[in-house]
């Protein structure tokens, strides 16, 4: 192995790989064909990164998090101030629906972090732009999802506890 290839591990990993190249040709990604196992200790490693980068970047990180729980506030109390507790469990549980996308942002500080650039909260509220069109195709498939979960939760409790919700004002 030659320094250039141990400076990068991903070209490594090619190089070695070569003769399996055709098992490459089923990922989207390249990058995923570098998995092959994920064991528990990988996944402590990844909790113990993120505590890493969450303390490296408590500035941004906290802040980020806040809108979200502050959302969630809103969100209870709104249905709950508009007569609507019924649909409050749906709507939070819904609202983890989107989580991934909330993600991004953390994604986005913990990037920055990794080449050494400093993050701020407009960084991390605006990571989406790095990819929109395949962010805003996940958004759409998570706005449909929730759309689809509040329906089916709607309906259950509705089946579960008739005469509590009202038919219309």
């Amino acid at each position: 192995m030659n320094a250039a290839q141990e400076n990068n591990p991903l070209e490594s990993h090619q190089n070695a790989s070569a003769s399996s190249a055709a098992s490459h040709k089923l990922f989207l990604v390249r990058e995923m064909a570098l998995v092959q196992q994920v064991g528990t200790d990988d996944v402590w490693n990844w909790l113990r990164a993120g505590w890493i980068d969450l303390k490296d970047n408590l500035a941004v990180s906290i802040p980020y998090a806040a809108i979200f729980v502050l959302t969630g506030f809103l969100i209870s109390f709104g249905f709950y101030f508009l007569d609507w507790p019924y649909l409050i469990l749906p709507a939070l549980t819904g609202f983890l629906l989107v989580g991934p996308a909330v993600g991004i942002g953390f994604y986005e500080i913990s990037r920055n972090s990794a080449v050494g650039r400093k993050s701020s909260l407009i960084n991390a509220l605006s990571a989406a732009r790095h990819n929109k069109l395949g962010i805003f195709g996940f958004g759409v498939a998570l706005a449909f999802l929730f759309q689809v979960w509040i329906r089916i939760s709607f309906t259950v409790f509705a089946l579960n506890f008739p005469g509590i919700m009202p038919i219309g004002k």
